[in-house]
């Protein structure tokens, strides 16, 4: 994608989530690269069958650490991270 770096990888995870690996970014340049992407997407005009739909983005961010024992911890943390950022929109 023309938002992220060459060495940046996007990958569809599965159903409407996808992940972001960004080598060599503090979880603050993550965040940042993932409000930007925030606002594009919700500033989208996107229209099927004549109605305009309204998209949504969240997103969790984890940075790889010592703190994590596996890919799979990483994951989990970024998933419940993501599901609170979600959670907080609908509040």
């Amino acid at each position: 994608t023309r938002n992220t770096r060459k060495m940046d990888i996007v990958a569809r995870w599965g159903g409407d989530e996808f992940a972001v690996l960004m080598p060599n970014t503090t979880s603050e340049q993550a965040i940042c690269v993932a409000e930007r992407l925030k606002r594009k997407l919700e500033d989208m005009q996107v229209i099927v069958k004549g109605q305009k739909l309204k998209l949504s983005f969240s997103y969790g961010v984890v940075e790889v650490n010592d703190r994590y024992t596996d890919v799979e911890e990483l994951i989990r943390e970024a998933d419940e991270l993501m599901y609170e950022n979600k959670r907080s929109k609908v509040s």
